[in-house]
């Protein structure tokens, strides 16, 4: 940016700063030219406005959506370089309101231009003068391979293996476009695949398939279609606003004018209902309407696109087709869109049945498919929502799954953030349940994969990546292939090959660290009942207690887990789910840590009270005795600091003061040596004097040396004060410390005094505190 350029984000009143737009202009013009900059910038949302009628304010946004430092930017001949001194900061906008309604009477309004309506008999002549105007529009140029590999062996160096997939020019590398040359097949839960579906489709007039790929980003979604788009012809959609990143490393111009053309519909049809009693049905059945318009003029475009090029070209291939729409074929396809809007609604039908048909008769004859594929398709569901009045609003997903799924193709909707809610809303609006499909089970990818995949793509002799920084990177292909995209960008050629892996691969694991926690701090920070901070806690304790096995109550809950950016994976005991990605869990228990929600302490231990209250809980296989057993000849860390010490809780809660006997019961209830004892022997139950002699052959009720049992008696114990002591077994020489809590010592005891330990006392005490009001 050149020092008298500033860079403005500015923001319709009302709106999500999401839908910020920038606006460039020089710090040495007025106010009055802002407000005709952003005029330029923004024709469909100020139409028969004047500029000098808007009003600006400047304004800070932080994280909590509130705006802050209000100052009214009323001088339109106030320079821009008397308000901005410096570059603005990330949370520096400029609000623009419309002026107000008038309600005195207006002139008329000039006619919109007449749309054009062509007869059925003239359709393809008027389809030919269309594609004839884009005869002359470039298409992606051929790269020759020497080219590519020169590149590549340089830019690699030492780690060149092969030659990479490149992008539009040489230059590029796309790893990408690898598809699942490296990732395993994933299926539906019928055991369908992708190329399965899509072959069964070829030839169908009507009722093709539709299929929701649900999964974490990195999981191998965009890979499955693009190794789809190897054999068959795929219409490839990313969703996507200006202001996001878009894990293919596609924008979609397109996309982004439907988007805003999309919302500028939303925003006419509530403006012209303001004041008038219409119900919010009616106006939500008009935008559906009309955004369904759209979308088929959208996808008209598209399947030209796709006819001019196999006019061009008979033997074109998909994965070429592919190519040109990432590439130079956008601005094509954004010329027949402009183009196709001089055209009525039933006209645009008109031509997409038409074009349709002609694509059927050329693929069917060749036995090839057609697809149409929605990346990123969390995008339209959650930006194109709630953004003006949401009574008037339905998520963008809806509408346009909806229209989409009526035209001659396979409709494939993928997205990073896609929760299976979202996937139910597609299997509403399609209301045709014989044809939907879920995958949302994508293979594991573990260190094995992660060998193979680095030692596949390049040149790993004379180095390797130690064992612990590579089960970090396993879960998804994503995280290893990052590591090759910075091999081939790295900064030192004199480095040592190893030194160069090495930092590659740290920069790797810091930049998936970083998009992991900025995705699970989001989720917190929405955290307004703390049910999620609990849920993402549950995560961690899975991790750590039991090879990452977890189980859920509700279908909402496992849900929610894939939505925070974990994998989970069936396992073989048909009840448990695998959470096993070491980078993801690290992630949630650095956020919990930092948020304030620790998950190795107050949530744990709330967990074991609220959540668990058995073993099976925790994953052990069993249900009773035969959990508890696994449970406690595991010997897990939660408990067992090692295999000689033990930590041992007992909560009772009475609603009068406890009898002594009762209390004399209490204290052997935290004992872990008598685990699976009655007190009048073990002859009366058979079930149990078998679990004992198990437990006892495992050696744990002989090697625990000492056990830390704190019991929680509420409200206290009858004609007895229970003390804190340590006690000694003069036989075994076990020693164990008993701590007594109830009503009476709650506020007293713990001595807070001692600067040293005074932090951690107050946690302890919270806890305990927190323990026993829930």
């Amino acid at each position: 940016m050149s020092n008298n350029l500033l860079n403005l984000f500015c923001l319709v009143d009302g709106e999500a700063t999401t839908n910020a737009f920038p606006v460039e202009i020089e710090s040495t013009k007025t106010i009055g030219d802002l407000k005709g900059a952003i005029l330029r910038k923004k024709p469909n949302d100020f139409r028969d406005v004047d500029a000098n009628k808007l009003s600006l304010s400047r304004v800070s946004i932080h994280d909590d959506g509130a705006i802050h430092d209000k100052t009214e930017l009323n001088n339109p001949r106030a320079l821009l370089s008397t308000l901005f001194a410096a570059s603005p900061d990330d949370n520096t906008y400029i609000i623009v309101q419309r002026p107000p309604q008038v309600h005195a009477p207006v002139p008329a309004r000039p006619s919109p231009p007449q749309l054009k309506s062509i007869p059925k008999d003239l359709l393809e002549q008027e389809l030919e003068v269309i594609l004839n105007d884009i005869q002359l529009r470039p298409t992606t140029p051929s790269v020759d391979p020497m080219e590519v590999e020169a590149f590549q062996n340089e830019a690699l160096g030492p780690f060149f293996k092969r030659t990479l997939p490149h992008g539009e020019t040489a230059r590029d590398i796309k790893l990408v476009m690898l598809g699942l040359e490296l990732d395993k097949l994933t299926r539906t839960s019928d055991g369908e695949t992708l190329h399965s579906i899509v072959e069964d489709d070829i030839g169908k007039y009507c009722d093709r398939r539709v299929v929701a790929m649900v999964a974490p980003s990195g999981s191998g979604k965009t890979a499955t279609v693009v190794d789809l788009a190897s054999k068959h012809f795929v219409i490839y959609c990313v969703c996507c606003i200006p202001s996001t990143t878009i894990s293919p490393g596609f924008k979609d111009p397109n996309f982004i004018t439907l988007a805003e053309d999309i919302e500028s519909m939303y925003r006419s049809v509530i403006h012209r209902n303001q004041g008038r009693s219409q119900c919010a049905k009616d106006i939500d059945s008009e935008v559906k309407a009309l955004a369904g318009e759209r979308v088929k003029l959208e996808f008209l475009a598209r399947l030209l696109f796709l006819q001019h090029l196999l006019d061009d070209n008979p033997d074109l291939e998909p994965l070429q087709f592919f190519r040109e729409q990432t590439t130079k074929g956008a601005f094509t396809i954004g010329d027949l869109v402009y183009k196709l809007k001089e055209y009525d609604h039933n006209t645009i039908q008109a031509m997409l049945s038409k074009v349709q048909a002609k694509l059927q008769s050329i693929l069917v004859s060749k036995r090839l498919g057609l697809v149409i594929a929605l990346d990123e398709a969390q995008m339209p569901s959650s930006t194109a929502k709630n953004q003006i009045q949401s009574k008037f609003r339905r998520g963008f997903l809806t509408p346009l799954s909806a229209t989409l799924s009526n035209m001659r193709a396979t409709l494939v909707i993928l997205g990073t953030a896609l929760s299976l809610q979202d996937a139910d809303h597609v299997y509403s609006a399609i209301a045709k349940p014989t044809n939907f499909s879920r995958i949302t089970e994508f293979p594991r990818f573990n260190e094995k994969d992660v060998i193979k995949t680095h030692s596949k793509l390049v040149d790993m002799s004379d180095c390797e990546i130690p064992p612990a920084k590579r089960r970090k990177l396993t879960g998804r292909v994503r995280f290893s292939i990052d590591v090759v995209e910075r091999l081939a960008t790295r900064c030192s050629t004199q480095d040592s090959k190893q030194a160069i892996l090495d930092d590659a691969v740290d920069k790797s694991i810091e930049h998936t660290m970083n998009g992991l926690r900025i995705g699970v701090r989001t989720i917190l920070e929405s955290d307004k009942t703390n049910e999620a901070a609990r849920l993402l806690s549950r995560m961690v304790l899975a991790y750590h207690l039991q090879d990452a096995k977890i189980s859920f109550s509700s279908q909402l809950q496992s849900d929610f887990v894939d939505k925070a950016l974990c994998r989970l994976q069936q396992h073989p005991d048909g009840v448990h789910l695998i959470m096993d990605e070491p980078l993801v869990v690290e992630a949630v228990e650095e956020e919990l840590k930092s948020s304030g929600k620790d998950p190795t302490f107050i949530d744990k231990f709330q967990f074991q009270i609220d959540e668990i209250n058995t073993a099976s809980g925790f994953g052990y296989m069993g249900s009773g005795m035969t959990a508890d057993l696994a449970f406690l000849t595991a010997c897990p860390p939660l408990v067992f600091p090692d295999k000689r010490y033990a930590g041992s809780l007992a909560i009772k809660f009475y609603s009068n003061d406890v009898p002594q006997v009762k209390h004399k019961e209490n204290e052997t209830s935290s004992d872990i040596r008598a685990c699976f004892l009655m007190t009048d022997g073990d002859k009366l139950n058979s079930t149990l004097a078998a679990t004992r002699h198990s437990y006892e052959n495992a050696g744990i009720p002989s090697n625990v040396k000492g056990i830390l049992r704190i019991h929680l008696e509420f409200p206290r114990v009858k004609g007895v004060k229970p003390v804190t002591q340590v006690r000694k077994d003069p036989t075994t020489r076990a020693i164990d410390v008993m701590v007594y809590i109830n009503n009476e010592n709650m506020d007293s005891f713990f001595e807070e005094s001692i600067k040293a330990y005074r932090r951690d006392m107050i946690k302890l005490k919270k806890l305990i505190k927190y323990v026993c009001v829930s």
